[in-house]
């Protein structure tokens, strides 16, 4: 379960020096060198110190390591990747769920765009964008991608030119990247599997890519189909009590993979099975998905909803405030209610203690669980990784 609202990237910004009118004729510093080819060589991730966090109890005993990342990374397959800044650089790198680094991967900072999907074969991918003008701070010049094998860096495909920044969601670029999402006539998708730009029908308005699956609006339906044009389903959008001119793919992302986000309209959004079209959750607007139970926990101006994995409803609790969907993990939905945090079980709606009522220090929140068990915590400035490696025994 991936969130972003409250633990999104600080601006990745290449901080420089104030040239003073006095000055401005000396020369700047020097272009980054930027080595973008994936190197296997590196550093094991710092321990962090538990004591200076306030833990979920859920994590209280596995080694959590710091990667770097600036914003919530994302992840497939057990391996998950994320990009923070280092030295007047972005740097990649890939973790696996028990802690190691596998690769990393340099961009400018101005290139922050990427997306982990999948083949049609299964096999996981990172996409990274580029241009190696940008090492020189230029602004407007053209992009590129290239894709790597998730867990080795090895280059699968590219680099292929892209007509501007990745908006996504997944390999969805766009020459308009200001306009709404959904809505620009400007906008691509890429074959995971080739990077080839994926032909689609007149009038058809691609809505995003889902791990090698593309949903489009085409009229009044929701379409799902494969990279090779193979239709998987079409809902019908206004037979929803959907504004079909309003469908466009949200701006949070998918709360897990298998499911599709899209907003409805103004202020209220749906979940969508991504394997058969059918409608898990409407009406809300905020959303998460427990990985473990399949539970959707779904939030509106006046209620919490638990939803089991056909659609049924499992308890309802009135929020009273603003409330929104902080992250789920080990079967509890963790909601920022106003300026309170709480934990409610997914499946009963009690309210849980997930943290040590006696702990101090920076509160953190899941806001991602990986395929292999990893978590990724937030203090809403730094993202952590809670392995699945047990904390080493104190030395004798």
């Amino acid at each position: 379960m991936t969130r972003t609202r409250r633990t999104g990237p600080p601006a990745l910004v290449l901080t420089g020096a104030l040239l003073l009118a006095g000055c401005a004729d000396q020369p700047g510093p020097p272009p980054v060198e930027i080595d973008r080819t994936p190197t296997s060589a590196v550093g094991a991730p710092a321990e962090v110190d538990p004591d200076g966090l306030r833990l979920p109890l859920q994590v209280d005993t596995v080694r959590i390591v710091d990667p770097g990342w600036d914003a919530v990374p994302q992840s497939a397959d057990g391996i998950t990747l994320g990009a923070g800044e280092r030295d007047g650089l972005l740097r990649f790198t890939a973790v696996a769920a028990d802690g190691e680094a596998l690769w990393s991967a340099d961009r400018p900072v101005s290139r922050t765009g990427y997306a982990v999907t999948t083949t049609p074969d299964g096999r996981a991918l990172a996409v990274l964008t580029d241009s190696p003008a940008a090492d020189d701070g230029e602004a407007g010049v053209a992009t590129s991608a290239t894709a790597y094998d998730l867990s080795t860096g090895e280059q699968v495909w590219g680099p292929v030119d892209v007509p501007g920044p990745l908006v996504g969601p997944g390999l969805v670029f766009s020459a308009e990247p200001t306009e709404p999402i959904g809505t620009g006539d400007a906008r691509v998708v890429l074959d995971a599997g080739t990077g080839q730009v994926l032909g689609q029908d007149d009038g058809a308005t691609v809505l995003g890519e889902y791990r090698g699956t593309v949903v489009t609006r085409q009229g009044d339906d929701l379409v799902a189909s494969d990279t090779a044009g193979a239709e998987s389903w079409r809902l019908d959008a206004a037979a929803q009590g959907w504004d079909p001119e309003a469908l466009v793919a949200a701006t949070e992302p998918a709360p897990g993979p298998g499911v599709v986000r899209v907003r409805t309209d103004d202020a209220s959004e749906a979940l969508v099975d991504l394997a058969d079209g059918t409608v898990l959750a409407d009406g809300f607007t905020d959303v998460g998905v427990d990985p473990t139970t399949g539970t959707v926990i779904t939030v509106d101006v006046d209620e919490v909803r638990g939803l089991d994995a056909e659609g049924a409803e499992l308890w309802t609790s009135s929020s009273g405030q603003e409330t929104t969907v902080e992250g789920v993990s080990g079967a509890l939905v963790y909601l920022r209610v106003g300026d309170s945090l709480r934990a409610h079980n997914v499946v009963t709606g009690n309210v849980a203690e997930a943290y040590d009522p006696e702990g101090t220090g920076d509160l953190v929140v899941p806001v991602l669980v990986t395929e292999d068990g990893g978590i990724v915590l937030s203090d809403y400035e730094h993202h952590y990784l809670a392995t699945t490696e047990a904390t080493p025994p104190p030395a004798p």
